[in-house]
C-alpha cells in the first residue's frame, strides 16, 4: 500500500526563502555577486508533490525530482527567491503509453487553466495566432494556444517526430516556462520529463535593463519605457520574419501591464 507524496508549499519573496529553508537538508549555496541557492532533493519512489503557492494562482506539481529557489540580491535589497525551476515527471511511472502520458498533460493544463494562468508571449517575441499552434509548436517548439487541448493523434504525432515542447504562462507578475521532453523509450513505453521555470516579472524585467537594480523612481520608469519601445521594434521585425514563414499574426494580444512589479 503505497502512502501518498509529502506535498512542499514554496513561494517567492522573504517568505519563500523561509519555506525553502524549513525543508532543506544541506546548506545555501551563496555564490559571489549576491547569487544564493536553495537546493531540495527528492529520490524514486519517493518523489515529491510541490504546491506553488501563489493565492487563488496556485497550482500542485506532482512527481517532483528537485526544486531550487535563487536569490538574486546585487543591491542588498533582500527581495528572497525570485526564481524557483523544479524538474519532475510527467507520470508517476517511469515508463507510460501515448495515452498515460496524454491524460497527465491534459490533467495538468486543466489545473493552470482553472488557477487562472494565460498564454504568455515575451515582449520581443511574434503574438503568433492560435490557428497555427500545431505549426508553432513544430517549427518554434512552443504551444500558443495550450487550453485547446492537443488531440491524442496530434500528442502522438507531434512526439513522433520531436522529443519536446514548451509552454509559456503569466499570471500577475509570475512568469511559467514548462518544457515537456520525452527523454526516453523502453518496450514501447516513454518516459517525460517536466521542467518549470517560475520567475517574478520584477526580477526578469530589472534584470533586462541595464543597472536595473541600482535604478529607482524616475530613472526606472525612463529606462523601463525605453525598453518597452526597444522590445516593440525587435516584435516587429520577428512578426514581419513570421510573415514570411507563413505564420499569422495575434495583433489582439497585449502585453500584461507589469510596470506595477517592478516599481
Amino acid at each position: 500500500m503505497s502512502s501518498q507524496p509529502e506535498l512542499y508549499s514554496l513561494n517567492f519573496g522573504v517568505e519563500g526563502e523561509k519555506k525553502f529553508k524549513s525543508y532543506m537538508q544541506t546548506d545555501v549555496d551563496q555564490q559571489p555577486a549576491g547569487i544564493s541557492f536553495f537546493d531540495l532533493t527528492w529520490e524514486p519512489p519517493h518523489l515529491a508533490n510541490i504546491k506553488i503557492d501563489l493565492g487563488e494562482n496556485s497550482f500542485v506539481i506532482k512527481n517532483a525530482f528537485s526544486a531550487m529557489g535563487t536569490r538574486i540580491d546585487y543591491a542588498q535589497q533582500n527581495e528572497g527567491i525570485q526564481i524557483i525551476d523544479v524538474t519532475a515527471g510527467l507520470n508517476k511511472e517511469e515508463f507510460v503509453s501515448q495515452e498515460q502520458a496524454y491524460m497527465a498533460y491534459k490533467e495538468l493544463f486543466c489545473q493552470l487553466q482553472k488557477a487562472g494562468w494565460e498564454q504568455y508571449f515575451y515582449p520581443n517575441t511574434a503574438r503568433i495566432a492560435k490557428q497555427d499552434n500545431i505549426k508553432s509548436m513544430i517549427e518554434y517548439g512552443l504551444i500558443i494556444d495550450p487550453y485547446n487541448h492537443l488531440t491524442l493523434t496530434e500528442w502522438s504525432d507531434f512526439f513522433n517526430k520531436k522529443p519536446t515542447v514548451g509552454v509559456r504562462l503569466y499570471t500577475h507578475g509570475i512568469s511559467l516556462e514548462i518544457s515537456i521532453d520525452k527523454t526516453k523509450s523502453e518496450n514501447n513505453k516513454k518516459q517525460y520529463m517536466l521542467r518549470y521555470s517560475i520567475e517574478t516579472i520584477r526580477y526578469s524585467t530589472k534584470n533586462s535593463i541595464k543597472d536595473g537594480y541600482k535604478l529607482s523612481g524616475q530613472e526606472l520608469k525612463t529606462a523601463f519605457d525605453e525598453r518597452i519601445k526597444y522590445t516593440e521594434k525587435q516584435r516587429a521585425k520577428v512578426e514581419n520574419q513570421a510573415k514570411k514563414e507563413g505564420f499569422h499574426i495575434d495583433e489582439s494580444y497585449q502585453d500584461p501591464d507589469v510596470w506595477q512589479y517592478v516599481k
